[in-house]
Order: C-alpha cells, then sequence, then structure tokens
C-alpha cells in the first residue's frame, strides 16, 4: 500500500535503449485512495531535467483544464510537450476502486497517444507543442534516469501516489484495444 507521502518504487537504469522508445505502451492497475492529491502511477525520465513522463490521476494537475480526473504526459526539452486529460471530474477515480489505465502510442508527431479504463477507449482533451519528434518515452537526453512507480520521476521526485498499484507493465509495441 503507498500512502501518497513517501513510498514508490524507484527502479533506475543507465541503458540509454531499454527505455526509449519511439512507440509504446503503458499498463498498470491502481486503486486511489481518498481523493484531493495528484498522484503519479507511473512516472519515467530523469530528476531535474525536462525529459520526462507520467501518467497520474489529479484533482488539478495544471489548472488550467477544467475537470481534470487523470493525465498522460509527456515531455522533450521545454519546447515539445504532449498531455492528454480524461475530464470526468477532480477525484473521479479516486473511488477506492480497481482500474486499468492503459496508453498507447505509435509515437512521432501524429500520434498523441490514446487512453484507456478498463478497457474503453477515452475521450480526451489534448494539449500539444510536440516540435519535430516526440518519442513515447523519452530519457536519452537524461542524466540521471529513473523508472518510479508511484511517484514522479521529475522536481525532487514529488506527487506521490496513495492507494495501490499493481501489474505494471511496458511494451515496446503499441498495443491494440484487443491486445
Amino acid at each position: 500500500y503507498l500512502d501518497g507521502s513517501d513510498e514508490c518504487v524507484v527502479i533506475p537504469y543507465d541503458d540509454d535503449s531499454s527505455l526509449d522508445l519511439a512507440r509504446g505502451t503503458i499498463i498498470a492497475w491502481f486503486k486511489a485512495s481518498g481523493g484531493g492529491h495528484n498522484g503519479t502511477i507511473v512516472g519515467w525520465g530523469s530528476a531535474g531535467t525536462n525529459n520526462y513522463g507520467n501518467i497520474t490521476i489529479t484533482t488539478s494537475w495544471t489548472g488550467s483544464v477544467a475537470n481534470e480526473s487523470l493525465a498522460y504526459n509527456r515531455y522533450r526539452g521545454s519546447a515539445a510537450q504532449i498531455a492528454l486529460y480524461i475530464r470526468k471530474g477532480a477525484n473521479f477515480y479516486a473511488d477506492s476502486t480497481w482500474h486499468c489505465v492503459a496508453v498507447t502510442s505509435h509515437g512521432g508527431a501524429s500520434d498523441l497517444g490514446n487512453i484507456y479504463i478498463d478497457g474503453e477507449l477515452q475521450t480526451v482533451s489534448a494539449i500539444s507543442s510536440i516540435g519535430d519528434s516526440h518519442p513515447f518515452m523519452n530519457v536519452q537526453d537524461s542524466a540521471t534516469k529513473y523508472l518510479n512507480i508511484g511517484r514522479r520521476p521529475y522536481n525532487g521526485g514529488s506527487e506521490f501516489f496513495n492507494g495501490e498499484i499493481a501489474n505494471t507493465m511496458i511494451w515496446s509495441s503499441s498495443l491494440t484495444s484487443k491486445e
């Protein structure tokens, strides 16, 4: 159980190729306890850089997207960002029920990605300033690399998850909805 204050799984890695994915899929089961928090389910990249990504439940991640419920973000430097938001209202997924989140992307400038919750493709609001190239998981430009379960890897590693996370999986291919 992750208590939302300081518990997470941190996996450091040095191999640039292992998690530098042009396309891919991330799947995780989560059960959020209580509301009123921004909790990262899976985060990757580098502490203190602008090369990172995350999947998080949110009450107001940015403050600029109304009714945020879940966000998938990926950044590559300060000029390239993709952010997808499910907008079902604050604390929508903080219901102490197990949910499965899957994020897929073929990568590149034309595919922002898809989010599935409990097997259903979700309608999302997108913010994008992607530039020329934007891989699914970019860690190549990061100095110290982390894959975190239950915490974001940047800005000192805050946004701890409050609840349970299980069966986190990463594929180097974009799985279909049937897969």
